[in-house]
């Protein structure tokens, strides 16, 4: 199964995003995400055994305080890309406090994948290219209208894969 932890986005933040003018500059060539599934990852874990779920809930039960306080600052959009090829459209935001995501990653290292990234930026999708587009990184993404969020619930969430998108299931939900 794969799991990430996340925090579902609150309708009056979901409209402060330009979905027509994104999918308008890049000629329809992305997937927009369905405005019900928005959300901020927080830490992708990754394809893990269903059976290791409650050890993880377990780890992270004794983890969850370094999220509390945290507020959410909507920063800027951004072409994300493990290479030259975007493939997400993503907002990044600016936390209000340094956050140990490496403290999460070595309580729940030994159930997840081997490679789980200590320095996972924490973001928000908004939309996926349907196919390789070559993009120049100087172009003009639109501007976002700023908001802070303050965070109050932090969820463990599975996420199976259709070929109509991504369907999300609340696995556990802590409030921090």
């Amino acid at each position: 199964m794969r799991i990430f932890l996340g925090t579902f986005l609150e309708p009056e933040y979901i409209n402060n995003i330009p979905f027509s003018e994104l999918e308008a500059l890049f000629n329809g060539n992305l997937k927009s995400i369905n405005k019900t599934n928005t959300h901020i990852t927080w830490l992708f874990i990754g394809e893990v055994n269903d059976t290791f779920v409650p050890n993880i809930i377990n780890h992270l039960d004794g983890a969850m305080h370094v999220f509390k306080d945290i507020v959410f600052n909507s920063h800027k959009i951004q072409l994300w890309t493990p290479k030259k090829t975007p493939r997400l459209i993503v907002i990044d935001g600016k936390l209000n406090k340094n956050i140990s995501l490496e403290k999460l990653c070595l309580e729940i290292k030994d159930y997840c994948v081997p490679d789980l990234k200590k320095d996972f930026i924490p973001h928000i999708t908004i939309a996926r290219f349907k196919k390789d587009v070559s993009v120049s990184r100087k172009i003009s993404l639109p501007a976002i209208k700023g908001f802070s969020w303050n965070i109050k619930e932090i969820e463990l969430i599975k996420s199976t894969l259709q070929s109509s998108g991504p369907v999300y299931e609340s696995i556990k939900t802590w409030h921090v």
